[in-house]
């Protein structure tokens, strides 16, 4: 994942059993970046709390370097 160059946004859900998973996957990336989803989100965050995800990816995207190309 070293060779992955793009900023990535890693998340999971407090109560989603791939949560451990974040902050290894974080460790083997360039531009990594961790969001906090909200206090309950599982597994299914993106469709059980879209409009909180809405938020945090419009901000994950609105402020990355808008001069590189991906």
């Amino acid at each position: 994942m070293a060779a992955v160059t793009c900023p990535v946004l890693a998340f999971a859900g407090d109560e989603d059993l791939l949560k451990t998973a974040v902050a290894p996957t974080l460790a083997l990336l360039r531009d990594g970046h961790k969001a906090t989803l909200p206090q309950g989100a599982g597994t299914y965050a993106c469709e059980q709390n879209a409009s909180e995800m809405a938020v945090i990816l419009r901000e994950f995207f609105s402020t990355r370097n808008k001069s590189r190309e991906y």
